[in-house]
């Protein structure tokens, strides 16, 4: 029976493949059938075929998964839609299809049926992934098995997609700022914004880029601050606040004080007093600096010229990933001739040695209807048995010639494509990016910073043209670490219009050293709270393990091939902190990693 049953699961997934291999054969018809298929797909999750029941784990969770994998193929083939189509009308059958067969899968994970089969399988589980395994499909059943817990976290879905979709509506208001703001500017500023005694100007980036590094008078900088960090305020205060009840609320239905509770159950540092803490410490840590408002203006003061950044083409910046990839962990590119959504896509295979890893789409330069930020699609996650990974790079880089911040994203986001690709596991729900949660950046990080090393660009260009990344500092990091707080603060706490704006004063405070400035509600602009929300701590967290396991890296206390078996081959098969112990052949705790984060011990 086991074997019919792979059988039946291997059919369905091929049938998916291709239809994702036909869907890219032409730029007209890609993503053409995504409504047709999400209907199917409905049909699929909301009239599932009943399960046999059998006395073998693996048995029983590939019926699960014979249903799962298809279905998750189909979500992340709807988001891929969504970022690279040229038809808008394929975009909003996309964005569609994601709420729908998201909202299909909780449904289904969360129903009588697949409970009764758990419940049989629970017995079942004998090694420590079958445990893993069987203990995450269990908290999802149980979790989404509560009806209320499921229509709120739907609710919150289609909230969240609102919230973040008026983040990037365009404002049609401006900024007004007295006229003596003028007073000081460069003739051709004031007679391009003063009218009829105020300065007057379209509230967009540009004219904010120009009001925060030249207006003279700090008063005025912090007001123009204001206007345009609290611009989306009108179009999305809304959507925030019924973002925030709604989440609070579902996870208050499971019996969670709150939002921040429950997300934290998926992440390595798993308390809200412990997050807070590592926040609050390192705010402590930092210097005195200048206010949001001013450190732009300042160093723009007494700059007197710029010497011209260096840069690669980007066909060097291609060589030089791929002779990283081959000399750092053994694994080799090659290109494929094949077809992808559109001709400046390129499609590649990821080997090592003679076996196939996984395929990749380079999607790296903008076109009209195109995502406009940068970041690694995940098309499929690597099944033992079942199906080969793949992902996708979309970014919107220049075609000819790349500065540092460039090659910075290109190789960030290709850091998250391996980790995609060579986590291929025996099981769909640990495969592939789904290490806790807050520590998802952290392979990014590591690759991005491995790639600023000169001796790695020596190695990769034959030249060191790109200077040391340093670490955020200053204002700029203190913004990260006050967009954290935000996050944490409003996802553990009751949250309304009347107390957001003294939350925010309470922040500022605390991690900028400097008092609010009146109307600057960045939050409403702030789309992570749609997304990561109070785990959005985990980018600083990501990042000083990154740099820490980089030091030791280069410490020559584990190679390249070490890090890629330890840490990205493993998905999410065991803890981090089981990984960690992998990595330096050692039983560690996460007290242990927390200690050598803060350079209070080593590994």
């Amino acid at each position: 029976m086991q074997k019919l049953i792979l059988t039946i699961s291997v059919i369905t997934l091929t049938l998916s493949a291709t239809c994702f291999a036909d869907s890219v054969s032409k730029d007209a018809a890609f993503g053409a059938d995504i409504e047709q298929r999400c209907l199917q797909m409905t049909s699929t999750l909301t009239k599932p075929k009943a399960f046999s029941t059998e006395a073998d784990f693996d048995a029983n969770i590939q019926q699960l998964e014979g249903v799962l994998i298809p279905a998750n193929n189909l979500l992340f083939e709807s988001y891929l839609y969504a970022n690279v189509s040229p038809d808008k009308s394929i975009i909003a059958a996309a964005e569609q299809c994601q709420l729908t067969t998201s909202a299909n899968i909780d449904s289904f994970i969360g129903s009588e049926q697949v409970g009764a089969l758990l419940k049989k399988t629970n017995t079942l589980a004998n090694t420590d992934i079958e445990k893993r395994v069987q203990e995450k499909y269990q908290r999802l059943n149980q979790q989404l098995s509560n009806k209320q817990y499921a229509k709120l976290k739907a609710e919150a879905k289609t909230i969240g997609a609102d919230f973040r979709k008026g983040v990037s509506v365009k404002v049609k208001d401006t900024f007004v700022l007295p006229g003596e703001c003028a007073d000081g500017l460069e003739k051709k500023y004031q007679k391009r914004y003063l009218k009829d005694g105020q300065m007057v100007a379209e509230l967009k980036g540009s004219n904010y880029a120009t009001f925060i590094k030249r207006l003279p008078e700090e008063s005025c900088r912090k007001l123009a601050y204001s206007q345009y960090q609290g611009r989306h305020t009108k179009t999305n205060k809304d959507n925030l606040l019924a973002l925030l009840a709604a989440r609070n609320n579902s996870a208050k239905s499971l019996g969670y004080r709150n939002f921040a509770e429950l997300s934290l159950q998926d992440t390595m540092i798993d308390n809200i007093n412990d997050v807070d803490a590592f926040l609050s410490n390192i705010a402590k840590a930092q210097p005195a600096t200048y206010a949001p408002w001013d450190y732009r203006y300042i160093p723009y003061a007494k700059t007197t010229n710029k010497k011209a950044s260096p840069s690669l083409t980007p066909k060097e910046a291609h060589q030089g990933l791929f002779t990283l990839l081959e000399s750092e962990f053994g694994l080799t590119v090659v290109k494929l001739d094949e077809p992808a959504w559109h001709n400046s896509v390129a499609v590649y295979m990821l080997k090592e040695g003679d076996n196939n890893i996984g395929k990749f789409y380079l999607d790296l330069y903008s076109r009209a209807n195109k995502y406009t930020k940068n970041r690694h699609r995940a098309i499929k996650r690597g099944v033992t048995g079942v199906q080969m990974p793949s992902s996708a790079l979309i970014l919107n880089l220049p075609e000819k010639e790349w500065k540092q911040t460039h090659v910075k994203s290109f190789f960030h986001e290709f850091g998250h494509l391996i980790h995609n690709l060579v986590a291929t596991q025996k099981y769909h729900i640990i495969a592939g990016i789904s290490i806790e949660n807050d520590l998802v950046e952290m392979p990014a990080k590591w690759f991005e910073w491995l790639s600023f090393d000169p001796k790695m660009q020596q190695r990769m260009f034959g030249k060191v043209v790109l200077a040391g990344e340093a670490p955020d500092s200053g204002t700029t990091f203190n913004l990260r670490l006050y967009r954290a707080g935000m996050a944490l603060a409003y996802f553990s706490q009751d949250v309304n219009g009347e107390n957001i704006e003294k939350i925010n004063a309470k922040l500022a405070l605390k991690y900028l050293g400097h008092p609010y400035a009146k109307g600057s509600s960045s939050q409403y602009s702030f789309s992570h709270l749609g997304t990561y929300g109070p785990r959005y701590y985990s980018y600083i967290w990501s990042e000083v393990v990154a740099r820490r396991l980089l030091e030791d890296y280069f410490a020559g206390r584990f190679s390249g091939r070490d890090y890629l078996h330890s840490l990205f081959e493993q998905g999410g098969s065991i803890a981090m902190t089981e990984m960690f112990a992998k990595l330096y052949k050692k039983p560690l705790t996460l007290q242990d990693i927390i200690k050598w984060v803060s350079y209070e011990k080593t590994l």
